[in-house]
């Protein structure tokens, strides 16, 4: 009897394990690197939160991607194989910088966070592993200042990679 209440508790656990995974191709992604996939990774990144967090899984695959909004509990798990691939700027693929309400620092860059490729703020307990990589070649390298005031250049354009704030 203890065995077999052992064994339902292992599968119990296993199986909590198994729902707590949330493949992106599930939720739209292509992954074949003409496709804009931020799209289906963030619907699978907010099904995992509304389920108290979990691991968002990138299967081997070329991920096309604006930005990916990263929420708390939840693990970006990219397989090896897999890319997430920065849009470039034309796409307009990128969040909108958020409001800042004071002097800009030097530049953009360092002024505005959400106009990243993967951005979270205020949230916790948040990671990105695994053995894929991410390739910010779509990413702006055109920030602008002129005494404080930032003049365009990566302001509505991806220009990070990834900014946690």
């Amino acid at each position: 009897m203890k065995r077999l209440v052992l064994f339902l508790l292992l599968m119990i656990s296993v199986l909590g394990r198994a729902a707590s995974v949330y493949n992106v191709l599930d939720y739209g992604a292509k992954g074949d690197g003409k496709t804009l996939d931020h799209m289906a990774i963030n619907k699978a990144i907010e099904a995992a939160t509304n389920n108290g967090g979990g691991q968002v899984l990138l299967p081997p695959g070329v991920y096309l991607c604006g930005s990916i909004r990263m929420k708390s509990n939840v693990d970006l798990h990219l397989l090896r194989g897999a890319k997430i691939l920065a849009a470039p700027a034309e796409m307009k693929a990128y969040d909108e910088s958020e409001v800042f309400g004071a002097p800009e620092y030097q530049d953009g860059g360092h002024t505005y966070f959400h106009n990243s490729l993967i951005w979270a703020e205020g949230q916790s307990n948040i990671s990105i592993t695994g053995l894929g990589m991410i390739d910010g070649e779509g990413l702006t390298r055109h920030d602008t200042e002129r005494g404080g005031n930032v003049q365009g250049g990566s302001i509505g354009t991806g220009d990070k990679a990834i900014a946690f704030k």
